[in-house]
């Protein structure tokens, strides 16, 4: 399991690389709903799934995404919702669960 570090800004782009292959996570929050949305993109900075991050529940494992990670994204998190702030005040943590790791 690795944690994919995250922060406060309400617009911003961090990479990841997830079973050896490298990723764009473009992070926004949405001011009106006060949610967070992930778009996933490929090397090329191509999109391939937009959703709202959700705590403790699978989130991928529900698409059928060519180019997806093989593994498991999750938000951990203590509440069942996410502030703007949780990320960089460590209240939620967004985690990968290699495709290994998986039941």
């Amino acid at each position: 399991m690795e944690t994919i570090e995250l922060y406060s800004d309400p617009d911003y782009v961090v990479n990841a690389v997830l079973d050896g292959v490298m990723y764009f996570f473009q992070l926004s929050w949405n001011t009106e709903g006060k949610f967070w949305t992930l778009q996933i993109q490929d090397y090329n900075r191509v999109p391939l799934l937009t959703l709202k991050l959700q705590t403790n529940v699978p989130l991928l494992a529900r698409y059928a995404v060519d180019g997806l990670p093989a593994g498991e994204l999750v938000v951990i998190s203590k509440s069942t919702s996410i502030s703007r702030f949780d990320f960089a005040d460590n209240y939620a943590r967004l985690v990968y669960v290699a495709e290994a790791e998986l039941p």
